[in-house]
């Protein structure tokens, strides 16, 4: 899983890879060490996810639920990611 913030409160989310197939796009909320994400996948589920920074900020843990009502326990380790775009 990599999620990608931007400079507003936008976020792309990807489910394994870089690509459009597993891209999700959605938004995302920071209130001290409390970061809370909603987005949708491409097949039109809705995904929110509460969590909270350790100390240190290098990692998330909390909880998610989709819109069927289905939750479960989630936890994200900050990485460092290079981003290159190639020219062909």
């Amino acid at each position: 899983v990599i999620v990608k913030f931007s400079s507003a409160d936008r976020m792309e989310f990807y489910t394994g890879g870089v690509d459009d197939r597993t891209r999700c796009v959605g938004s995302y909320r920071l209130d001290g060490d409390s970061v809370s994400f909603t987005y949708s996948t491409p097949d039109g589920q809705e995904f929110q996810m509460k969590g909270e920074l350790n100390y240190r900020k290098t990692y998330l843990d909390g909880v998610w639920k989709n819109n069927e009502s289905t939750t479960g326990k989630f936890y994200l380790e900050k990485q460092r990611v290079e981003e290159r775009i190639v020219k062909p």
